[in-house]
């Protein structure tokens, strides 16, 4: 009797893991970064429209969208280097994919090798592999367009697309360089509230996993923010101060 019980404990355990691991909770949606990425679209391709240059324009939305699909939140640092490695990989990519147009079958052999080796320093790091898909994906992109400008300048267009979306989402570094983090931190307790007031009820376990992922959330933010300024933070020193012993 003990034992049939222990072993159906331990089936529903398994269910419950099992779960918990195809559990998909809704992402939050930006409204700064669908405002963002519309302007980052949405701007360049009216301004070619007006101008009568809708290619070239078509050219510097395509990429606008790599620093829009690179950008993974966190410190403007580490999204500032995110983006920019996204947006160089794309605009490379384009480059690669114009210079080895046309060629038949060895077009795609190239295109097959590129890939590859994308795919192999995609392993680095989160950077890495998110600037390689880009690069991967532009290769393509570039090998299988056609256009009617001089051949240097698409890829200058797409890069100019990629600065101009990286210039988009920077523009909060300069009104407020710590908004990431005061974020983070503030979500954190949200959610440490939330779980506290779903106490007794059937959404406790919910609440527990946001609280913990917010928490990790908070906690790889402002570590990332802390681990490119140099030396301790003035409430640091505060409270390093503050911990002395008292002399008598």
């Amino acid at each position: 009797m003990f034992r049939s019980s222990l072993k159906h404990a331990a089936r529903n355990a398994n269910m419950r893991w099992l779960m918990s691991l195809a559990h998909m909770e809704p992402s939050p949606v930006s409204r700064w970064v669908a405002l963002r990425a519309a302007l980052a679209i949405g701007l360049p391709s009216a301004v070619g429209l007006a101008l009568d240059q809708s290619a070239a324009a078509a050219l510097v939305a395509l990429g606008a969208l790599p620093a829009i699909t690179g950008d993974n939140g966190g410190p403007y640092r580490n999204r500032a280097l995110s983006i920019g490695a996204t947006v160089f990989g794309g605009a490379f990519g384009y480059f690669l994919g114009t210079m080895i147009a046309g060629h038949g079958l060895w077009t795609s052999a190239a295109m097959t090798l590129l890939v590859l080796a994308a795919s192999l320093v995609g392993t680095f790091n989160n950077i890495a592999a998110v600037s390689t898909l880009q690069f991967a994906t532009y290769v393509i992109v570039g090998a299988s367009l056609t256009s009617n400008l001089p051949s240097w300048l698409p890829s200058v267009l797409v890069g100019a697309g990629g600065l101009f979306g990286l210039a988009l989402t920077l523009t909060g570094w300069v009104v407020n360089p710590i908004a990431p983090e005061r974020a983070a931190v503030a979500m954190a307790y949200r959610k440490l509230a939330a779980m506290f007031a779903a106490i007794g009820t059937s959404h406790t376990m919910s609440a527990r996993r946001d609280m913990e992922a917010a928490m990790t959330t908070a906690y790889d933010t402002v570590l990332a923010a802390r681990r490119g300024a140099a030396g301790p933070s003035p409430g640091w020193r505060g409270w390093r101060r503050s911990c002395k012993p008292v002399r008598r």
